[in-house]
């Protein structure tokens, strides 16, 4: 399966400038973790729409856009959980 087909090339940039974003907000004391999503998803809709134009195919893409950036992060940050967790068993 060709997951390159889901995302638009245009719209490459925007999940990584989206992952990066959501690092910053995570770091933000006033903004919760769940909130992070939800923004995400709200900023890659209007980014896509302002670089594709408006239809429905560029708030899919947007919506594609934030999915990557969070999923990516989810993915890192539990093999970094499983990295230490198995690193704490080894020292004992």
């Amino acid at each position: 399966m060709d997951f390159t087909t889901y995302l638009s090339e245009k719209n490459y940039i925007l999940s990584l400038a989206l992952f990066f974003i959501g690092l910053m907000l995570k770091k933000t004391p006033n903004i919760k973790n769940w909130y992070i999503p939800y923004i995400l998803s709200v900023l890659g809709i209007v980014a896509s729409v302002i670089i594709e134009g408006i239809n429905i195919n560029s708030i899919i893409q947007g919506l594609i856009a934030a999915g990557i950036a969070v999923y990516s992060h989810q993915l890192g940050k539990q093999c970094i959980n499983c990295i230490s967790k198995s690193s704490d068993k080894s020292t004992e």
